[in-house]
């Protein structure tokens, strides 16, 4: 179990274990888990689980793990929303639900907010529209600011038998009112001054100076009945950044998936999952930008049998799933749904149910070890092999077919990986050591043509990388 920082990296051991107890604590006291349903409401598609690391990890002060969110007070302006930008989006043009189960650390005020998707272009201000859901001075608060000023235009508080929580509060949006729900029992309404124009809500968070908010599980719901229209759903705006495939060091046998960003101050890793000796490799995004496909080292293997199973990542949630076992992936179908197997090319796996049928359509088979061209098409970058194998790539203009640098790397294979706006190429490695190979992760930047090793993965060992793009729920109204 990791303990993840949404700016700080990978916790160092001290301030994880103390996080870490804090969280096993809460567990202890059976408070993680999904939110509380009725007759009336089901889970909205994509509404489940919104307390996943994934959906929280551009919100400064925020660790996640276990199915607990936990955002920290800051120390600059207590009345300024922070908004998740890279967090769920709910659709809010028909009626939706909001569950969760909240706790605090101290009377000042921890709250989420609900804020129209508009507010994530400009600075959020104490004045901006949201809504608000959480605890203050020992009672359940839930407020509604129309804009005009950093005080509510309508509030309603609520006694509570925890007053530090946890308690679980609901929220419905319908019609034109907020209905408050406060450990199942109807306690009030507030009415909506028309808070999502865009018909996109984000979340974010209001949280004391001095203050915890602890987040035990959210969840959007919709209308459970067949006839309601306009069904909310979840989706996730997942910014660009690299997919790597590695071990924490060269001398653990512990490795996995990790996120990184690399222009972030300090950089972001966040690990996605750490096995013992299971090495994953990754092979490529589908051609939606959905998924990821990768093959890991199947349990069966053995030291004398080399076994691995075709498994894909949902790029906006971590979800993992293995498709096939005993398998490699070769490439994708052009409309991203399924894989072709490499051993068996006849067949491709449908995702995300893994049902293997007859290979049909255009394979785009992955070539990021070979040849990539960048998103732009401007430049094209190509492995240039030798008898021992792999000793470097070039980079060529595609127009002027003009060599623009050249680049040694070692005898190690090498897999290379584009950004999105295509001024870096990240790639990896293998070099000769006493002890090996050892693999890291490097970057080329095009506008100097330098080359640098990616300081945040210094003391990793990197065996492959891929470059996701934003999603495209990031550009939705």
């Amino acid at each position: 179990m990791s303990a993840i920082g949404a700016r700080g990296g990978i916790l160092r051991p001290m301030a994880a274990r103390a996080l870490l107890v804090a969280i096993a604590v809460l567990a202890a006291l059976g408070l993680s888990g999904t939110a509380a349903q009725t007759p009336a409401w089901r889970t909205a598609q994509g509404g489940g689980g919104l307390t996943r690391p994934a959906f929280w990890e551009a919100l400064p002060g925020v660790f996640a793990d276990n199915g607990q969110v936990i955002i920290q007070g800051r120390d600059s302006d207590p009345s300024l929303p922070l908004i998740d930008r890279y967090g769920p989006r709910i659709d809010a043009r028909g009626d939706f639900r909001v569950v969760v189960s909240l706790a605090a650390a101290t009377e000042s005020v921890a709250a989420l907010t609900l804020l129209d998707a508009s507010a994530e272009a400009a600075d959020p201000s104490p004045a901006s529209a949201r809504v608000e859901i959480g605890l203050q001075q020992g009672q359940v608060l839930v407020q509604v600011f129309d804009g005009s000023s950093p005080d509510p235009s309508n509030r309603q508080s609520f006694a509570s038998d925890a007053p530090l929580g946890p308690v679980t509060v609901a929220v419905s949006r319908t019609n034109d009112a907020f209905g408050i729900e406060v450990s199942g029992q109807s306690v009030g309404e507030l009415d909506d001054p028309g808070l999502f124009t865009s018909g996109t809500a984000i979340v974010g968070a209001r949280v004391g100076a001095d203050n915890r908010l602890t987040l035990n599980a959210l969840e959007v719901q919709v209308r459970s009945s067949p006839n309601a229209t306009n069904a909310a759903q979840v989706s996730r705006c997942a910014p660009d950044r690299l997919l790597i495939a590695g071990s924490p060091s060269d001398e653990t046998e512990l490795t996995g998936l990790y996120w990184l960003y690399p222009d972030t101050d300090p950089t972001l890793i966040r690990p996605i999952e750490l096995r013992q000796t299971q090495r994953s490799f990754l092979v490529a995004i589908s051609p939606d930008n959905r998924w990821v496909t990768y093959y890991q080292r199947s349990s069966q293997a053995t030291n004398d049998r080399f076994i691995v199973d075709t498994w894909i990542l949902d790029i906006a949630t971590d979800e993992r799933t293995m498709l096939v076992d005993g398998n490699a992936p070769l490439g994708w179908i052009a409309d991203s749904s399924a894989i072709v197997l490499g051993d068996r090319p006849n067949l491709m796996a449908a995702v995300p149910s893994g049902e293997l049928v007859p290979t049909t359509g255009q394979l785009i088979a992955a070539d990021s070890m070979r040849m990539v061209t960048s998103p732009n098409g401007r430049y094209r970058a190509a492995v240039g092999n030798t008898p021992s194998g792999a000793a470097g790539f070039n980079i060529l203009d595609t127009s002027a077919g003009e060599l623009i640098v050249s680049l040694p790397t070692g005898r190690g294979a090498v897999q290379m990986a584009w950004a999105p706006d295509s001024t870096h190429l990240a790639f990896t490695s293998g070099t000769d050591s006493s002890a090996g190979l050892i693999w890291k992760l490097r970057e080329v930047d095009l506008t100097d043509q330098s080359v640098a090793l990616v300081e945040s993965t210094r003391d990793m060992a990197v065996h492959s990388a891929l470059w996701t793009p934003r999603s495209a729920a990031c550009t939705a109204p």
